[in-house]
């Protein structure tokens, strides 16, 4: 029912191409003021519902490995713009591209320097036709969950799962978020080293009837949150490819490194939210206004300023360990 549905509403805006001229130029606005992220979208020349005209622009899927290679671009500085731009869709912007697999994302090689964000590469985004517009309170819920699983507050998972998703099925609608198991979320290891991987055997065995509460939980969401959720697991999907040929340990770095970027967006949603809340929330005394939005502008630099040192970490463990691989084939050969 929720995937026919889903499917009613989409199909025509995706078939006709008059929506994917629009969407493209309000992509193009959203980002213009962002010269520090490598994305591209090529100009709408012109369109009708069953033709579409538009820029010819040169690259090559961006998992295509080999290709960035030979064009010396760091499938790390990939991986991170693309976690970038689909953050700032998701938690700031709340206008989302619901489709970026690897045929839809493609990588155009530059020289280095030849453009303001300072890349060797550009980001090309294809294939408009399937967007949807976040509503802000979606945005601060949706923010509020991933904030609350990357500390396993389990009260706050609870509370914004039952927002989210209209179920108290929070353990299951947590695993379809993350694609991690209940374990690693409960015991707060999702944003650790000590991360296990999802299990669908065991979760099967711990849920004889798995399938249908899975079921149950995606009938009840807004349909929204259905392509949000699709979108993750694409996005999750071209980094593990950005990151196949990496030892262990670099992969799952990169992992930590999309958690802490979701964090970074979270708090950013998180801390908007708050601040409309309190500026629109009638004050006696005007300097007790001016005192929240104090506290919570500081809240979040602390708290960000936590996430950038532990990136900054992970750089520095990524370095020693693509020394160490670099050693032990050197000294093999």
């Amino acid at each position: 029912m929720w995937l026919s549905a889903e499917m009613k509403g989409s199909l025509p805006r995706e078939l006709d191409f008059c929506n994917d001229k629009i969407n493209a130029e309000q992509v193009q606005w959203n980002f213009a003021q962002h010269a520090d992220i490598p994305l591209t979208v090529p100009r709408m020349i012109q369109a009708t519902e069953r033709v579409l005209i538009m820029e010819y622009v040169n690259g090559r899927r961006c998992d295509d490995l080999a290709y960035l290679r030979q064009h010396n671009i760091d499938p790390s500085q990939v991986s991170r713009e693309i976690g970038r731009v689909f953050a700032e869709m998701t938690y700031v912007q709340g206008f989302l591209h619901c489709d970026p697999h690897p045929g839809n994302l493609f990588v155009r090689p530059r020289a280095q320097g030849s453009a303001s964000h300072g890349y060797n590469f550009d980001l090309v985004l294809l294939d408009h036709g399937l967007y949807r517009q976040l509503p802000s309170q979606f945005r601060y819920e949706y923010a509020e969950m991933w904030y609350a699983l990357m500390w396993g507050d389990q009260a706050q998972i609870k509370h914004w799962s039952r927002k989210l998703s209209g179920t108290d099925l929070y353990q299951l609608f947590s695993v379809i978020l993350t694609g991690h198991n209940w374990s690693t979320i409960e015991t707060k290891s999702l944003g650790s080293t000590s991360a296990a991987e999802f299990n669908l055997d065991a979760l099967t065995q711990q849920q004889p009837d798995l399938f249908q509460n899975i079921t149950e939980v995606l009938a009840s969401v807004p349909p929204v949150l259905l392509l949000v959720l699709k979108t993750n697991d694409l996005l999750r999907m071209v980094d593990q490819r950005l990151f196949a040929d990496q030892p262990p340990a670099v992969q799952h770095h990169a992992q930590l490194r999309t958690w802490l970027r979701i964090s970074h967006y979270c708090l950013i949603a998180i801390r908007d939210a708050r601040a409309a809340e309190i500026s629109h929330r009638p004050a006696a005394v005007p300097l007790a206004r001016v005192y929240r939005l104090v506290l919570n502008r500081l809240g979040f630099w602390f708290s960000d300023t936590a996430l950038s040192v532990y990136k900054a970490l992970l750089v520095v463990q990524d370095m020693f360990v693509r020394w160490q691989a670099l050693f032990r084939r050197s000294t093999i050969a």
